[in-house]
């Protein structure tokens, strides 16, 4: 029966008891989710290192086994020096993929807990925090995580390929020169 008034969610919620559950189960899947992006984000980091250390590991071997005595011609510059500016910009790649200038937001900050526990306005109880929890500050942090791993996977594929062109190039100047 409805007597015209408008019921909030936290009334809603007091005669929906199950609705907890369902609030519990949002939160812990929104805490799952931030899991699985910080280890998207030690995954990326750790295979861009491992992969840069092979690549120029294998491409010094190459040039400096195969090209000992090797005739130096025009190309042979032109190939080195592009060969060269490709460690170069592998490291730029790399440093920027393993810096801390992305924020990232993995952890619940105790401080906001407790200004909703003790702010202006408070929760009214752990319930409503919850929902809070779940309705606004996991999504936002996700979100925010999402925009600085996009920034991430972009420079992640670009040391990856600049890796490989680079190595391209080095077994094309011992192939052609050695």
């Amino acid at each position: 029966m409805d007597t015209g008034r408008t019921r909030t969610s936290w009334s809603r919620d007091a005669q929906h008891p199950d609705r907890s559950e369902w609030v519990d189960l949002a939160v812990q899947v929104g805490l799952d989710s931030l899991a699985a992006q910080r280890e998207e984000l030690g995954g990326m980091r750790t295979r861009a290192v491992a992969f840069a250390a092979l690549s120029v590991t294998a491409a010094a071997f190459l040039a400096g086994s195969g090209l000992a005595g090797a005739s130096r011609t025009m190309w042979f510059y032109v190939l080195s020096g592009l060969g060269t500016l490709g460690f170069v910009l592998v490291a730029i790649l790399l440093i920027l993929t393993l810096s801390p200038l992305f924020n990232f937001r993995f952890i619940l900050d105790p401080a906001v807990l407790m200004r909703w526990m003790e702010g202006d306005s408070p929760a009214p109880s752990k319930r409503i925090a919850m929902r809070m929890l779940a309705k606004d500050t996991i999504p936002g942090m996700l979100n925010s995580n999402e925009a600085s791993l996009s920034r991430i996977r972009t420079l992640y594929r670009a040391e990856l390929a600049a890796a490989v062109i680079t190595l391209g190039l080095w077994l094309a100047v011992v192939w052609l020169f050695a």
